[in-house]
């Protein structure tokens, strides 16, 4: 990556492994100096459990700046026509307790095909 920078910087790889991408957003919003020099790679998993109002959560995913993607992916999101929710933010507004009165949340699937 640093060859395509000018001043060709050096780059250090850290793995921060496990959660789903979870620990990376917490670190990189919550420990890493906000001076430019971190960057993550997450799945979009992070943005969901925000969504869903996750306790692990511990970061604002509208305060990330997206720089990029490493592949292209043809995710699609979707869910069942009878529900109450019909676009992102209707599911993002929603009363949590009258969406999962009696339940948790413990996974969210997530299905690709071509």
């Amino acid at each position: 990556m640093g060859k395509y920078i000018p001043g060709n910087p050096t780059f250090i790889v850290q793995n921060l492994p496990g959660a789903s991408s979870m620990i990376t957003a917490n670190y990189v919003y919550n420990v890493a100096k906000p001076d430019g020099l971190t960057m993550g790679s997450t799945l979009p998993s992070p943005y969901f459990d925000q969504l869903l109002q996750r306790k692990e959560v511990k970061f604002d995913w509208r305060k990330f700046t997206w720089l990029g993607s490493f592949e292209r992916s043809n995710n699609l999101i979707y869910m069942r026509s009878d529900t109450p929710f019909k676009t992102k933010m209707s599911l993002k507004r929603r009363n949590r307790q009258s969406v999962v009165p009696r339940a948790r949340v413990s996974r969210l699937i997530f299905l690709s095909g071509f």
